[in-house]
């Protein structure tokens, strides 16, 4: 069918010369392309075509440079630990809580990543609850020691909470540029970084809820009606994995990137064109149908959806970004996350070099006395 077509438009011809390239046959090149076609190709090729008609050089891109985030040393802070004696943890082995402390004390166990062991935190409180509920601990020597280790691990679950979001190398580099760009017409595994973030902030604020039941009770023991976080172990692994294995986030950060340096060339590029193809008052030149096919195909056809599905995933994002960033205690973290979303972020500057190039096509259109639609 697609032969049929193209070779359909090859018979039609435009102004009244075959020499002029159709729009339904850019359209057909397109269509075509797309599935291989990155962001950087799409903007490249759209700032050569600009370039070839205007007659004039091509005006370098230069990338604008990506933050990266904190380094590990610089914001990692000690976490003071709570260490249950030889014989409580024997003890233990009568409920979960041995379980967990044996896992912990593995040799895998104490390399655990920050996700990890925050996991391990939650589990705990969970379980050491439930050990006060066996009458032969709760009336032993070792419940007031198991009491203040649920004390201890209330007090540093936000620290915890902080050391995943911050240090824990899958959330790290779910946070920065990846090293590869999108496809200009797909958005995919989007929605499974957004679940992933969201299932994460899920229960980050449940910690919060928690955190505050337990300030208002007083203490987390055996008698206690506080509902403790209970974390589902394939949940957490499948939006560990969603983060870990996917690198749709980190496609996005890069190919933001790289578009806010094209984008910039490009409105330089774009400046005068109108004058640069011969367009005066009452002459427009053939070089006016091109640089309009290209604005009708290449820009209004390609670019601008894309730039729109990426405005419709930022919107989306920020608010993710700042849930994350109220958890977050580091003045050099709040700097990194307003850089991802927020007035000052990427996203931003490069909506507002798009806005400016629909008004400089816009000036094109007037110069030359075209507008903007099929011809």
């Amino acid at each position: 069918m697609s032969a049929q077509f193209a070779a359909s438009v090859a018979q039609k011809k435009y102004l009244g010369t075959t020499l002029i390239p159709t729009l339904v046959s850019v359209f057909l090149v397109l269509f075509l392309s797309a599935c291989s076609r990155t962001s950087d190709d799409a903007l490249l090729d759209y700032q050569k075509r600009i370039a070839r008609l205007t007659d004039a050089p091509l005006v370098a891109t230069e990338r604008p440079e990506f933050p990266q985030p904190p380094r590990v040393q610089v914001t990692r802070e000690a976490i003071p630990e709570f260490t249950i004696s030889l014989v409580a943890s024997q003890r233990l082995n009568r409920c979960r809580a041995g379980q967990l402390i044996a896992e912990r004390n593995s040799s895998l166990g104490r390399v655990q990543p920050p996700n990890a062991r925050l996991r391990h935190e939650l589990a705990m409180l969970t379980a050491l609850p439930e050990c006060l509920q066996d009458a032969h601990i709760a009336d032993s020597s070792i419940a007031s020691e198991l009491t203040a280790a649920i004390a201890h691990k209330t007090s540093t679950l936000p620290n915890w909470r902080q050391r995943m979001i911050t240090n824990d190398p899958i959330m790290r580099d779910s946070l920065r540029p990846g090293r590869n760009l999108l496809a200009v017409e797909t958005m995919a595994a989007a929605s499974e970084t957004l679940e992933a973030i969201d299932y994460f902030l899920y229960i980050f604020t449940e910690i919060e809820r928690f955190l505050a039941a337990t300030q208002t009770s007083g203490s987390l023991t055996a008698e206690s009606d506080l509902q403790v976080i209970e974390v589902n172990l394939n949940d957490w692994q499948v939006a560990v994995a969603a983060l870990g294995q996917g690198d749709f986030l980190g496609r996005y950060l890069r190919s933001q990137q790289h578009a806010l340096g094209y984008m910039q060339a490009l409105n330089q590029q774009l400046t005068d064109a109108g004058t640069l193809v011969g367009c005066r008052p009452n002459h427009q030149p053939a070089a006016a149908d091109y640089l309009h096919n290209v604005l009708m195909a290449f820009w209004i056809g390609e670019l601008q959806p894309m730039f729109a599905r990426w405005d419709g995933y930022q919107q989306q994002l920020e608010p993710r970004i700042q849930a994350l960033s109220d958890y977050v205690d580091h003045p050099q973290w709040h700097a990194y996350f307003r850089y991802l979303a927020g007035s000052e972020s990427i996203a931003q500057q490069l909506q507002q070099e798009v806005r400016h190039h629909a008004e400089l096509w816009q000036q094109v259109l007037q110069t030359c006395g075209l507008e903007a639609g099929l011809r």
